[in-house]
């Protein structure tokens, strides 16, 4: 439900596909199990868009968000003030860009082998 509500705001053009790596295609969203990693451009606009997509999804499923549990990670080259804007208009954390999902780092530099030589 959470994904095409994001599909259709794409189409809107509400929301824009980024790309996460220089290879990759644009995305506007991933999904894994019961997860959902949002990308979006650093702008209000987006981020209200966000929110509103946020809300019709809990509306529409009865599922409420876990603020607790959710956070945004930025770009190194976003300015803190901004970064700090826009979280407020989600109301959630800001983390670093090293922090861990499912034991794993969220962002992957260059070096693959030694963010998985555990496995």
């Amino acid at each position: 439900m959470l994904s095409k509500i994001l599909m259709a705001k794409e189409r809107e053009g509400a929301l824009t596909r980024v790309k996460v790596a220089h290879t990759t295609p644009k995305v506007s969203h991933l999904s894994f199990a019961d997860d959902t990693t949002i990308y979006c451009t650093t702008t209000k606009a987006e981020m209200r868009c966000v929110k509103e997509i946020l809300v019709k999804y809990e509306l529409a499923t009865g599922q409420l968000i876990n603020i607790d549990k959710s956070s945004m990670i930025f770009s190194q080259n976003i300015p803190t003030e901004l970064c700090e804007e826009l979280a407020s208009i989600l109301g959630i954390r800001v983390e670093q860009a090293f922090s861990n999902y499912l034991g794993r780092p969220e962002i992957i530099g260059q070096s693959k082998s030694s963010a998985f030589e555990q496995i």
